[in-house]
């Protein structure tokens, strides 16, 4: 006799995972595979902070704020037809006469010639330096000579100006070959381009007066192998002077007998010089391998968890900004991921802007735009971010902003986990269910060993859930949001165990 055997299915053991916190961000120095998911393996233009994928970074076209009685009252500056926007600064003069200070932004343009106009009145009227053309981008500083406000201009190329917006604009005979330049102690100091090893000082009180004595301007020699100088700060009573490969401290006092150099920093890589800012007690900088700050005495590397995306660069276009607590940085960056976005297509300097918290550590990252000048704007009414965008051949110039668009168009929001294998390495596990919040349009992406997937969800109030039903032994889910605005929270996982 025979019996009938019955096929017993096999159970299956489910867990459900709170797949990702969204709130550690980008960590590309450690290989994917040893990544706990609350990191991401590439994520960029989204805001990750606070446990949730939010509305990251994006550019707006400026608008300045001339009532500080009305901060409703806005106007934009009418760049000339024809002109491009390449460098801005700002310059802020004293008027005896009316008792008021007035706010200057300053644009530097495609034909040569800087661009001053007036932020705090009502007027779009600007005026143009005529009388002196420089061939690249030049420094400005603001300085009180003679009790007079005015800004000092200088390029290696075209030499050193003086000019306080009245008469013209006056050329200081004798004044070395700029790269850098500061103020101290009433005295100017500068890198130059010639003699690169050696620091030039001004006469006290004059910064128009180059001769070299006792008793007026002078130099000092850096005579180490630690490289060319690039830049000249003044920070806490200290001139610091950032080599190709380190930092040296001159003590400068009114009396240049007292001049003394001490060697603080030698570094293994290169030093980005427009990337080297004073930012609140520190000063930040870029060199080849990651970000760095200084406090005077000690060099300290942030644990950004991205250095590796450094190191496949040159940044020798980088440039940087300190803004409302924050270092800006437009550099590099090698993603490594197969991706194109947007300026990558072509050719670009630079392909993000990091957002830094100097305090925290945490950053948010802008991809696919290339940043080829940032500028804190200060003004007695208001401040912000100024950003200059090489756009194909077009310049654009716009500010920071946080709604997730780049003048208008939505960014691409991509986070990336790393790929899982949830604890069970070598067995088969079965993606049963998703679910999550999101308040937009997102396609959530899941890579499972060889397959790739794409699934269509649409924002809602209500939690939202698919049933994908994949088989792999190693899983990965990515979030990709092309909307402006976007909160997306609290995705959870069931994994059957097969």
């Amino acid at each position: 006799m025979y019996y009938e055997e019955k096929l017993k299915k096999k159970k299956i053991k489910y867990s459900k995972y709170n797949y990702a916190t969204f709130s550690n961000g980008i960590n590309t120095d450690y290989d994917e595979k040893l990544l706990p998911v609350k990191y991401a393996s590439s994520t960029y233009n989204y805001c990750y902070q606070n446990g949730a994928l939010k509305t990251g970074l994006g550019l707006k076209d400026v608008e300045f704020c001339y009532d500080i009685n009305d901060r409703s009252k806005t106007k934009t500056i009418p760049i000339p037809d024809g002109v491009q926007v390449l460098a801005t600064y700002t310059y802020r003069k004293y008027f005896e006469n009316f008792g008021i200070y007035i706010d200057n932004f300053v644009v530097y343009g495609s034909d040569n010639y800087l661009y001053f106009f007036v932020i705090n009145d009502y007027g779009t009227a600007y005026f143009k330096l005529y009388e002196v053309e420089f061939h690249s981008a030049p420094m400005l500083v603001n300085y009180n000579y003679n009790g007079t406000d005015c800004v000092i201009m200088a390029t290696k190329e075209d030499g050193m100006y003086i000019w306080d917006l009245h008469g013209r604009a006056t050329k200081i005979e004798g004044a070395p070959d700029v790269t850098s330049m500061c103020m101290h102690y009433e005295r100017m100091y500068v890198t130059t381009g010639g003699d690169a090893r050696t620091i030039y000082f001004s006469d006290d009180l004059n910064p128009t007066n180059w001769s070299q004595s006792l008793n007026e301007g002078g130099f000092i020699n850096l005579m180490d192998e630690r490289g060319t100088s690039k830049k000249i700060v003044s920070f806490n009573d200290c001139l610091y002077v950032f080599r190709e490969y380190g930092i040296d401290k001159i003590v400068a006092y009114a009396d240049q007998t007292q001049f003394q150099v001490i060697p603080l920093y030698t570094s293994s890589t290169m030093i980005y010089t427009d990337t080297i800012r004073v930012c609140g007690d520190r000063i930040m900088f870029l060199s080849n391998d990651g970000i760095y700050y200084f406090t005077g005495l000690t060099t300290v590397k942030y644990n950004l968890n991205i250095n590796s995306l450094f190191t496949k660069n040159y940044n020798d276009k980088a440039c940087a900004s300190y803004y409302n607590g924050k270092y800006y940085l437009a550099c590099n960056l090698d993603f490594d991921d197969g991706e194109v976005v947007n300026c990558e297509s072509g050719s670009y300097s630079n392909n993000v802007l990091i957002e830094l918290d100097i305090k925290t550590g945490e950053i948010n990252i802008l991809r696919g735009y290339d940043i080829i000048n940032l500028q804190t704007l200060n003004t007695i009414i208001e401040s912000k971010l100024i950003v200059v965008m090489q756009d194909g051949e077009n310049v654009k110039m716009g500010e920071l902003s946080t709604d997730g668009c780049v003048f208008g168009v939505p960014t691409k929001k991509v986070w990336k986990s790393p790929k899982s294998s949830f604890g069970y390495i070598g067995q088969d596990k079965l993606i049963k269910e998703i679910s999550l919040s999101t308040a937009s349009n997102i396609d959530i992406v899941i890579r499972a060993d060889d397959l790739t997937k794409t699934y269509h969800v649409k924002g809602s109030n209500k939690v939202a859930t698919l049933l994908p039903n994949i088989k792999a032994k190693e899983i990965a889910i990515d979030f990709v949001c092309s909307s402006g605005k976007c909160n997306i929270s609290n995705p959870q996982v069931t994994v059957g165990y097969l």
